[in-house]
C-alpha cells in the first residue's frame, strides 16, 4: 500500500488499550450519575489522547475507539434506563446534529447541554517537511523561516500564501 520510503507513525497498541481502559474506568465509576456527569468527565480524556495522537497516522485508530466509546455509552445507558426501549433510551440521550443522528448528550440542572466528544472530530495535522536547501542562520531564508513559524501556530497551510512570498 505505501512505498518503502514512507514512515509512519501510529498510536501503540498499549496506548490504545490503556485509552480504552480508562475510558471504560470512567463509565463504570459513573454507571448511576446523570450523563452531563458522565460526558464532563470523559471529555479531558478524549481531548487530551486527540490532541496527543494527532500528529500521527490515527484516523482509523479514532474511528476505531469512537465505535468502542459508543458502544459502552450503549451499554451504560442501557444499564441505567434497563426498563424503557431503546427509542425511549435514545430520545432521552441522543440528539441529532447536522448528519450525526446517534450524538451523545447530558443536560446540568441549570438546563446547559454539553455534548460528548468523538475522537474522530479532531484534525490529523502532518508535519510540514523543511526545505532541504534551507539554512536558518542564512539571512536570505529569514522570511521562510517567519512564515513557517507564523502558520504552525496558525495551523495555516503554506499553499494560502500569495505567490512569491516564500521559497519553497
Amino acid at each position: 500500500m505505501y512505498n518503502k520510503r514512507n514512515l509512519l507513525i501510529r498510536p501503540s497498541d498499549d496506548s490504545i488499550k490503556a485509552v480504552k481502559t480508562k475510558l471504560k474506568e470512567i463509565i463504570v465509576k459513573h454507571r448511576g450519575s446523570q450523563a452531563a456527569v458522565l460526558i464532563r468527565n470523559l471529555n479531558p480524556v478524549i481531548t487530551g489522547w486527540s490532541n496527543y495522537h494527532r500528529n500521527a497516522c490515527s484516523k482509523r485508530t479514532f474511528y476505531k475507539l469512537d465505535r468502542i466509546l459508543w458502544r459502552n455509552i450503549w451499554n451504560w445507558a442501557r444499564r441505567l434506563h434497563n426498563n424503557l426501549g431503546y427509542r425511549k433510551i435514545v430520545s432521552l440521550l441522543f440528539m441529532r446534529i447536522g448528519n450525526r443522528k446517534w450524538q451523545f448528550f447530558g443536560k446540568f440542572n441549570d438546563g446547559n447541554t454539553i455534548l460528548l466528544r468523538m475522537f474522530a472530530a479532531f484534525r490529523i495535522i502532518r508535519h510540514k517537511l523543511i526545505a532541504g536547501a534551507a539554512n536558518p542562520f542564512d539571512p536570505a531564508w529569514d522570511r521562510y523561516f517567519f512564515y513557517r513559524k507564523l502558520f504552525k501556530k496558525r495551523s495555516l497551510n503554506f499553499s494560502t500564501l500569495p505567490g512569491g512570498l516564500v521559497r519553497l
